[in-house]
This record gives C-alpha cells, structure tokens and sequence, in this order.
C-alpha cells in the first residue's frame, strides 16, 4: 500500500508540473497538444485534487490556446474551494471554461484583475494566473467574458 501511495503522489507531482509548464511556459504557434496528452496531465491531477476537469475538445489544440485554457482553469479552480468541477469546451467562436459547484466562492478584488485587465500590484506568486491571463489574452487580441451564476463561474474568450 505505501508503494502505491508514492507512485499515486509521484505521477501527481508529475502531472501538476507538466500543467504548470504548459501554464506558464513558452509557446509558439506551431507547438500543439493532443486530445490525450491534455487527458494525460489532466487525469495525473486528478487523483489529488479537489477539483474533477473534463475535456471535451476533441481535436489537436495550439499550445497558446492550452495555455490560455489551463491558466483559466487555475483561475476557476480558486473560486472552488469545496470540490467542484472544471469543464472546457471549444465553440465556433473561442473557448468556455466552467466551474461549477455547490459553492462558489471568490476573491472580489482578483476577479477584478480579470475583468478590468488592469495590473493588480497586491497579486501574490500563487495568484499569478489572474495577472498572467489578461495580460496574454490582450497580446492575443482576445477579450475576456465573465459569467456569473450562483453555482458556477463561465470564462468565455
């Protein structure tokens, strides 16, 4: 049971790190990730955390959109801090990343990092993503919708 209990600890480390360096690391537009490598890192985290994530974008993704993707995951999964789940799902017109649980709780003044995409010089290093995400959404051309519900936060880009 205790070799177990390592490897399950071992393939998580390794998982959150893969998700980390996607998150935060540098991209290219010609760099992509497949269905089951996201499913990979993905199901890696599972087992340690809180949060259940489903994927549901089939087909091969640009490594710049995963990192968009995965930095609004980090965002969600802060406003979930009783279990909850994180659902990505590609439209015709971008990406919807949603948590939803049966409390949803978030800090007023990083939200209003993302919704303003003004800097926030009271962001701490575990709170990175919600200066990273506006600042790389806006060198993208992108914009960031918010929707709130009582049980469920929608990022829309």
């Amino acid at each position: 049971p205790e070799m177990a209990l390592i490897a399950e600890s071992v393939e998580n480390a390794n998982a959150r790190i893969r998700f980390f360096r996607v998150s935060y690391g540098v991209t290219s537009d010609t760099q992509s990730f497949g269905k089951a490598e996201i499913r990979s890192i993905l199901d890696g985290l599972a087992p340690g955390a809180r949060v259940a994530f489903e994927w549901t974008p089939a087909m091969d993704v640009p490594r710049q959109e995963v990192q968009l993707v995965f930095l609004a995951m980090q965002c969600l999964e802060t406003a979930l801090p009783f279990n909850g789940t994180i659902s990505v799902v590609q439209t015709a017109s971008g990406w919807q990343v949603c948590g939803t649980s049966e409390r949803v709780k978030r800090d007023d003044a990083l939200w209003s990092a993302l919704r303003d995409s003004a800097p926030n010089p009271d962001i701490i290093p575990s709170q990175v993503q919600f200066a990273l995400l506006p600042m790389l959404l806006a060198e993208r051309g992108r914009t960031l919708e918010i929707r709130e519900e009582p049980n469920r936060i929608t990022l829309a880009f």
